[in-house]
C-alpha cells in the first residue's frame, strides 16, 4: 500500500541505512491535500459506527 502511495506521488520515502535500517514516509503536497477529506470520512465513520454495527447484525445472521 505504501509503495502504491509513493508511486502515485502521495508520499515520499526516505531510506535510513542506520542500525536498524528503517524507512521514513512523508506526505507530499498532494498527499497533504487529502487530509481534510480523509478526516471528514473518519468523522463520518465515528458518527455512524453505531448504525453500521446494527446494520451488520441481520446480514451476519443470514451469512451464518
Amino acid at each position: 500500500m505504501l509503495s502504491t502511495l509513493e508511486r502515485d506521488g502521495i508520499v515520499t520515502r526516505t531510506v535510513n541505512p542506520e542500525a536498524p535500517p528503517h524507512d521514513e514516509y512523508d506526505l507530499t503536497p498532494p498527499g497533504r491535500s487529502l487530509e481534510v477529506p480523509i478526516r471528514a470520512v473518519a468523522e463520518w465513520a465515528e458518527r455512524n459506527m453505531p448504525r453500521i454495527t446494527r446494520a451488520r447484525v441481520p446480514h451476519d445472521r443470514r451469512a451464518a
